[in-house]
């Protein structure tokens, strides 16, 4: 091995590489570079020795040392204490031991003073850790990180081979890292940020395990690893110790998975005496001129009586209106009232307002209007600030939705809001569901066009969902005119109207009458309990989450479940024991990685704007989107990562003739993206196997016990996969049972967009097996949906209880599939900036 021309300094390092020669038989080649220890190598330096021809090429491990200059022998000296005795006990010595292979890496670093030794690996869990070579004193093995931070640790070694090497966890400490390996003015660098590296690791996954456990021997009740370091003075044998399991660091716990839906505890007098009314309608119905007028009839019997008080009219909410080109405004406005912008809801939160009525206090919860002027996202905000208000409460007594009577259809606005609020409402709350239609007048404060309408449409949901909710002109329908207030508001402004005060004192004695009569209506109603809307609305959220995560999640199962299914049929072909069963301790598995995207984006799906990427030490290929139409893309609503999505239309990268301008392809193959998905493989320990090796020999381990071991695995996958299965037809079931008014089955949907993208993928070499799974996917849950239904004809039904229960059980599949939370806290992350 050539050194250097000029003698090193006693300052200076080296690393030492051998590697196999591509196409030689079992020759090597030597390399080495040198470094000044106040000067370590750079990032660049090492890159440049850890050659890419060597992943693709090398079919042996690779060994690299960093060794240090002792001029009394007049060479690099690593830490044998056996071998330099006292002379390395005085010094402060560091050598790493690397083996870097086409499929594993694994690192160790020492930091020896006075023969105080410490072991750092920055291999992960998955990969066994050995103590390091030439160490006499026992060595503290400290399991660490990625693989990736292999340079890193070097890196760190070389930096200062004079102080002690603190153990820094760098999953759990980043920041710690980013001091000791990002300072500014220093040599120091973030493997992090190098494309080259990433790519590397990226490409070539970890399999060091299936080359270390090729030199075990049997040593004593644990294993041992030959060290093949051919500069080492001695063939000692070195213990290798098998990692137990180590804890990652507990990711956050999606809301929609930390709790269970409990009964709310309010106080005595809240839910005894408060009845809780909530007021729904569109924007400019008239939803706070009604709560205004309310107050009018409650403390004045008539119109006349109302002129003659000597107080200011009281307003509870800022009012205004024009007439004969003046502003009449009334009230004060307060950052929850906004009365600026045409055509925005006036209400911008919700306000709860107190009245009492012959003894009995009634809450009224005035909430923003549907059909804003700032558009559909507003709406959804608006509707989720409903929402919430409402699963504030203990109970809510009734559920008011005021329309204008001579409206000749339901406007999109206010279908929206019946559509929204039946959604989200418990079939129970049928019954606490009045209607309130305004500018009763124009009717003569009898049912217009908008109650035959109405009566239609509920009709149509009692056929389609099995739900009546009652609509009676004496009992659900109450008529109310306001012009009266206006009346007020005019007169206290010094605007006089005798020519119509007749009319006004009519609408005053109807609308008063009508006030009573739904006072008194909503006191004999049973209260709804608001925990049974929270289990829905909960429910749908969790259900539209986890429906691409559902379906992801049994995609990797079932691909894992082939992988396993293909090496026991390996496996029970061969005639192999002995040392080879040992590569079995630790086996491959596909995982999902999931980064999310700051902004959403829009994507094209088609064959011609898409490629196979390979999944490493795979036969299959993750897929690549080359297209980005427009990103970012901030439309709401729309679901990710299907095609077609009528939603998607609205996007700005089509024409009027909803083509993309970006790729020329048509709308329908487009998707939207709110995080990227990668799958990749890695290296788990085969648990089974491990245990088992506790109680036998592990020369003398067979066959069977690894195809015992595997099919453990496999049974294990095949109960997550079932579960997933069930938990979506319960979901499904529950909402259809337990909703007014559904969508439709999305997960049903769901799947049938992924069996046709399957199909798809076939044209282009796509898996056929895949194609099967994913069929045979859809029919099990068509046929476990029809058995819950079944269930339901016979009584048995899902409940509460039992979606809580479902809940407990997913948050253990979770924690074993750790895409469940990764995604389903990048979608909570989307809601909530959504409703920004």
């Amino acid at each position: 091995m050539a050194i250097f021309n000029d003698p090193p300094s006693e300052h200076r390092g080296a690393i030492f590489i051998r590697s196999p020669i591509p196409g030689s038989k079992g020759e090597s080649r030597s390399d080495v570079f040198e470094f000044e220890d106040r000067n370590p190598p750079t990032f660049e330096n090492l890159m440049r020795i850890y050659a890419d021809k060597w992943y693709g090429q090398a079919k042996e491990d690779l060994y690299a040392y960093a060794k240090q200059w002792k001029g009394a022998f007049g060479e690099y000296v690593d830490v044998d204490m056996k071998h330099y005795g006292r002379i390395v006990e005085s010094g402060l010595k560091v050598e790493l031991w690397f083996v870097e292979t086409k499929k594993h890496c694994n690192a160790i670093l020492l930091n020896s003073k006075n023969g105080n030794s410490k072991t750092y690996s920055t291999e992960k869990i998955e990969t066994p850790i050995l103590e390091a070579p030439n160490v006499e004193q026992g060595a503290e093995v400290i399991k660490g990180t990625e693989s990736k931070n292999v340079l890193t640790a070097l890196k760190f070694a070389m930096q200062d081979s004079k102080v002690a090497l603190e153990l820094v966890d760098i999953r759990k400490k980043p920041s710690k890292l980013q001091n000791l390996f990002g300072n500014p003015g220093s040599h120091s660098y973030d493997f992090r940020n190098h494309s080259t590296l990433q790519q590397n690791l990226k490409t070539h996954a970890d399999a060091f395990v299936n080359n270390s456990f090729s030199s075990l021997t049997h040593h004593k009740s644990g294993y041992a690893h030959k060290n093949r370091d051919a500069s080492c003075q001695d063939s000692k044998t070195h213990r290798i110790n098998v990692p137990a399991d180590i804890e990652e660091e507990p990711k956050p716990q999606p809301a929609l998975l930390a709790s269970n839906f409990q009964c709310k505890v309010f106080g005595e007098d809240a839910k005894t005496k408060a009845k809780t009314i909530v007021l729904l309608g569109e924007t400019g119905v008239g939803k706070s001129t009604f709560v205004n007028s309310i107050l009018s009839y409650l403390e004045h019997q008539s119109l006349a009586e109302a002129e003659r008080s000597t107080e200011d009219l009281k307003c509870l909410i800022p009012s205004k209106f024009l007439y004969n080109q003046q502003m009449i405004m009334v009230g004060k406005e307060s950052a929850d009232e906004s009365l600026d912008k045409p055509g925005e809801s006036a209400t911008q939160r919700p306000k709860t307002y107190e009245f009492k009525v012959e003894g009995q206090l009634y809450r009224i919860i005035d909430v923003p209007g549907i059909g804003d002027s700032r558009g559909i996202d507003q709406d959804r905000k608006n509707f989720d600030l409903i929402l919430d208000e409402i699963n504030k409460q203990a109970e809510i007594n009734a559920f008011c939705i005021l329309m204008a009577s001579d409206n000749p259809r339901i406007t999109v606005a206010m279908r929206y809001c019946i559509y929204e609020l039946l959604s989200n409402l418990h079939k129970g709350a049928a019954k606490n569901i009045l209607f309130c239609f305004t500018k009763a007048r124009t009717t003569f404060y009898k049912p217009g066009e908008s109650y035959n309408i109405l009566r239609k449409y509920l009709d149509d949901l009692s056929q389609q969902q099995g739900v009546k909710i009652p609509l009676d002109d004496s009992s659900s329908a109450f008529y109310f005119d306001n012009e009266p207030f206006k009346y007020l508001c005019l007169k206290q402004n010094g605007i006089c109207l005798d020519g119509q005060r007749k009319q006004y004192d009519r609408s005053f004695e109807v609308s008063r009458e009508s006030t009573l009569r739904l006072f008194h209506r909503v006191q004999t109603l049973l209260p709804h309990d608001t925990r049974e809307m929270a289990a829905l609305t909960d429910t749908r959220r969790l259900i539209l989450h986890m429906v691409p995560i559902s379906a992801e999640t049994t995609k990797k199962i079932q691909m894992n479940k082939k992988m396993l299914e293909d090496q026991m049929e390996k496996l029970a072909a061969s005639k192999k024991i002995g040392k080879s069963l040992q590569e079995h301790l630790y086996i491959n598995e596909y995982r999902i990685k999931t980064t999310p995207l700051k902004k959403p984006r829009t994507v094209c799906a088609s064959s011609s704007c898409i490629s196979k990427v390979p999944i490493a030490d795979s036969v299959r290929y993750n897929i690549l989107y080359k297209k980005i139409c427009h990103d970012p893309c901030h439309l709401m609503d729309v679901k990710p990562g299907q095609y077609p999505n009528e939603a998607l239309k609205s996007c700005a990268t089509f024409n009027d003739e909803k083509v993309c301008k970006k790729c020329q392809c048509k709308w329908d193959v487009h998707i939207h993206l709110t995080y990227l998905q990668e799958v990749r493989t890695t290296i788990v320990p085969n648990k089974q196997l491990q245990e088992a090796i506790k109680e036998k020999n592990i020369q003398n381990l067979t066959i069977e016990d690894v195809l015992k071991s595997y099919r453990s695995r496999l049974e294990d996958l095949q109960r997550d996969e079932e579960f997933i299965k069930k938990m979506c037809a319960k979901f499904s079931t529950f909402l259809r049972s337990n909703s007014m008014s559904i969508r439709n089955d999305v997960y049903l949907d769901y799947l049938k967009h992924a069996v046709k993208l399957a199909d798809q993928e076939l044209s282009f070499g796509g898996s056929y097996h895949k194609a099967v799974e994913l069929q045979k996917s859809l029919k099990d849950y068509e046929e476990e949906v029809r058995l819950l239904q079944a269930a339901e004809y016979d009584g048995s039904v899902v409940t509460i209880d039992d979606i809580n229960a479902l809940k407990v059980q997913l948050r253990e599949l979770a924690n074993r599939h750790a895409e469940i939370k990764d995604l389903l806290c990048i979608a909570e992350k989307n809601d909530v900036n959504g409703a920004k």
